[in-house]
């Protein structure tokens, strides 16, 4: 009896791992480690089943059917990191922001990873090459200058599952807007892996093999012609590094009542990490009427209510280690009435409208006082005349 419970307390940590494993795409892979437990991670078949595959290409997961069993399973195969073609011109914005896709080797067949306006999708490419808009004539302002790039790191390099930051400061005026670019298409750099920061940089979170390569870093303000920087990502084999979560401490997201919010979790490790969300106590489900945990590892919410605000977790866990979590809160532009009283405790995440700045009356316009043209100055005449004086001594 001892020893039965000695091997349960053993092998409890094993099993409260294998209980985490709530987002496994491909299935959980069990097996019998050497203390006798019963272990067990998330399939991935390009780890568990890597296949030898040729230059300028990666392994990808399709979904095949065996010809055995008659089963549909997934199975590793070798793709292209970049196809041949080009992206089509989408004429309307897509309205699902989902990351399908990252590179060309995540689409089968001959389709390509393509910006869709808001995310990306595995799309067929066209034949002939978009034909491009007419470039923006030059524009110059007062005070205006050329945009400029300063960057210290144009060659970074990160072990497999790590993250790396392409530094690229964007400085002129106007402030210049900055776009990524891999293999001749502009990046998405909202949501997914890939986390632009204020200044212009651009992080990788959780490297693959496939992100080595060249990334340009593009700024444009209108004066001059755009400024660019080439990177180059070097990825090392991986190392065994227990789930992190990047992000800033005490985060937070203010959105409009009624709308859409996103939240992203930036997690890394090696193996990669699964993610649960959470507010408070209670597990979020995958999809609900309410909200969606997508395969990006991001949380999106269709309709932002009062009830809906406060802090929201997201938990990342590989079977390393001890889980990583990072919170952050979901706020909301305010006053709100609601007839509830119970909706009180939400009040504490509504911010103020912004308030207009203050604008001073304008001067009336200043209008110079008209010229006239000069005029000859007048001619004065003098004239003499004679006096004469009658003085009486009388």
């Amino acid at each position: 009896d001892v020893d039965s419970s000695v091997e349960k307390e053993r092998c409890s940590d094993v099993q409260s791992a294998c209980t985490s494993l709530t987002q496994c795409p491909y299935g959980v892979e069990r097996w019998v480690d050497a203390e006798g437990c019963e272990n067990c991670r998330c399939y991935n078949p390009c780890v568990s089943q890597a296949p030898q595959c040729p230059a300028n290409s990666t392994c990808a997961i399709s979904l095949v059917t065996n010809p055995t069993t008659n089963q549909t399973e997934y199975k590793a195969v070798c793709r292209q990191v970049y196809k041949a073609g080009e992206c089509p011109q989408l004429k309307q914005e897509a309205s699902h922001c989902s990351q399908e896709c990252t590179v060309d080797a995540d689409c089968s067949g001959t389709a390509k990873c393509c910006y869709n306006g808001c995310g990306t999708s595995c799309l067929e490419p066209v034949s002939e090459a978009p034909q491009t808009a007419a470039p923006t004539p030059e524009t110059y302002h007062p005070g205006s200058s050329a945009p400029e790039i300063y960057t210290d790191t144009p060659e970074v390099e990160a072990d497999e599952g790590y993250f790396v930051t392409l530094r690229c400061v964007a400085r002129g005026n106007p402030t210049p807007s900055v776009n990524w670019i891999r293999g001749g298409s502009t990046l998405s750099v909202m949501g997914g892996r890939y986390k632009l920061l204020s200044d212009g940089s651009l992080q990788i979170v959780g490297l693959a093999a496939s992100d080595a390569g060249e990334y340009t870093c593009v700024a444009d303000n209108g004066v001059g012609s755009p400024a660019r920087q080439l990177f180059h990502v070097r990825v090392r084999s991986p190392k065994k590094r227990q789930a992190e979560v990047l992000g800033d401490d005490s985060q937070s997201i203010v959105v409009s009542l009624g709308s859409r919010a996103v939240l992203q979790c930036y997690a890394y490790g090696y193996p990669a990490p699964s993610v649960t969300w959470w507010r408070g106590e209670r597990m979020l489900p995958l999809i609900s009427s309410e909200l969606e945990q997508r395969r990006d590892l991001s949380l999106v919410l269709y309709s932002v209510t009062l009830t809906s605000l406060g802090p929201y977790t997201c938990q990342a866990y590989n079977g390393l280690g001890r889980a990583a979590s990072w919170t952050v809160t979901l706020k909301a532009v305010g006053p709100v009435y609601s007839p509830d009283p119970n909706d009180v405790t939400y009040n504490q995440y509504l911010v103020p409208q912004p308030k207009s700045p203050d604008r001073q009356p304008r001067p009336p316009p200043y209008h110079p006082p008209p010229t006239l043209p000069p005029t000859a100055a007048p001619t004065v005449r003098v004239f003499s005349v004679p006096v004469k004086t009658l003085i009486n001594m009388d």
